[in-house]
């Protein structure tokens, strides 16, 4: 009977470390899968999150289950979406206004307060435009226009500055607002004179065009202005009356740049800068000295 009982004693023994391996078995195999199921989203999730460091916003992480990596990657293509749309608000406004100012309005809510600073302001107009539109066709005007705009701002944005206003075939350009840049003046005469030999040396559309420009250094205001339901980033400022004038005075003295004194006081530039005229400006009490870079006219 002792013996009998043993042998039944071994025998549940062997059943219990039967059942446990075969529990410890499925238990891992469960574990497996679980693991594969989890780490499978999870490396994607990961990958998509490096594509998209890398500014590609076109991923999309695929949603396998409805439970928390389910949710995850739900959560994660709803954010790229997101990021998808701000992109392309970004990449809408900088078509229409400059992409720096675009950004500033994005980062602050729309609600961008008016800053005044000293700044120099670019003011360049093209030389007999009339005439080019009645020799062209509107199709052909329109094209370099383009070219010419495209090819003059990438300039510009080279040298810090920011278009503030196409108006017809002319550019306002301001330097030091919004962004900051304290070879301000530098910066515009430098815009300028790449602008010229831009046009010198190429053609917009198969037509020959020159830029006359004036540039000048104040005190200018920055900001919104407009109505509810319409407004736009401009400056104001005794700078953009007479940067405006100097691009006029530019067919007066047979010049393609003209600069005032508040701009060649505060140029570090060692070019040659020469002294064109004092002039009498509408709404100024002093007159304004004038000036040219030397070598910069008509017959260069």
């Amino acid at each position: 009977v002792l013996h009998a009982f043993e042998r039944d004693i071994t025998l549940e023994r062997h059943l219990l470390m039967e059942d446990v391996f075969a529990s410890t078995l499925g238990f891992c195999v469960t574990l497996v899968f679980v693991a594969r199921s989890l780490v499978g989203p999870i490396r994607s999730l990961e990958h998509a999150v490096a594509r998209v460091r890398r500014n590609d916003l076109s991923v999309i992480v695929p949603v396998l289950s409805n439970d928390e990596t389910g949710q995850l990657a739900s959560s994660f293509n709803r954010m790229v979406h997101g990021l998808r749309e701000r992109a392309l608000i970004r990449q809408t406004f900088g078509r229409y206004i400059p992409k720096r100012v675009a950004s500033t309005i994005l980062s602050s809510g729309g609600d961008i307060k008016p800053v005044s600073a000293t700044a120099t302001i670019l003011y360049a107009d093209i030389e007999g435009f009339t005439s080019i539109a009645e020799r062209n066709s509107p199709e052909q005007v329109v094209e370099m226009l383009n070219e010419y705009f495209s090819a003059a701002v990438e300039i510009i944005e080279k040298n810090n500055g920011v278009v503030t206003q196409f108006q017809g075939d002319a550019m306002l350009v301001t330097f030091n607002l919004p962004v900051d840049d304290e070879f301000h003046a530098d910066s515009a005469i430098r815009a300028g004179l790449a602008i010229e030999r831009l046009c010198s040396e190429r053609k917009f559309a198969g037509i020959s065009l020159r830029a006359r420009i004036g540039v000048a250094t104040g005190s200018v205001t920055a900001g919104n202005v407009g109505s509810d339901s319409r407004i736009s980033y401009t400056v104001h400022g005794d700078a953009v009356n007479l940067a405006a004038r100097l691009e006029q005075l530019n067919k007066q003295f047979g010049t393609y740049l003209l600069i005032d004194e508040a701009t060649v006081d505060q140029s570090t530039l060692p070019i040659p800068i020469a002294f064109v005229d004092e002039v009498r400006i509408r709404g100024k009490e002093q007159y304004v000295r004038v000036y040219r870079i030397e070598g910069r006219d008509r017959g260069d």
